[in-house]
């Protein structure tokens, strides 16, 4: 994956999935569920029409240029409702 060395921080709003309930359950007794809204800040290194790819911490090894990351998340674009970018790419 080919990214920029100095990359914009965003933040995300997106939908996920609810936490699947680990026990059986008797149908009637099932609540109505919903989705999960959550928000997440990043460094963006990937952005196409299938993906959103942030890293929580970018590193260097030569101290000039990022080379490394950690954190690394990728979020579905068909789940994004909102990306706000807190700091141009540089």
């Amino acid at each position: 994956m080919r990214t920029m060395k100095h990359p914009a921080i965003v933040q995300i709003l997106w939908l996920d999935s609810n936490q699947p309930i680990g026990k059986w359950q008797w149908l009637e007794d099932i609540n109505p569920q919903n989705s999960v809204t959550c928000v997440s800040v990043g460094f963006l290194l990937q952005d196409t029409p299938e993906v959103k790819v942030i890293a929580l911490s970018l590193g260097s090894n030569n101290g000039k240029e990022a080379d490394q990351a950690a954190g690394v998340q990728t979020i579905p674009s068909a789940a994004v409702l909102d990306i706000k970018v807190l700091r141009g790419p540089r």
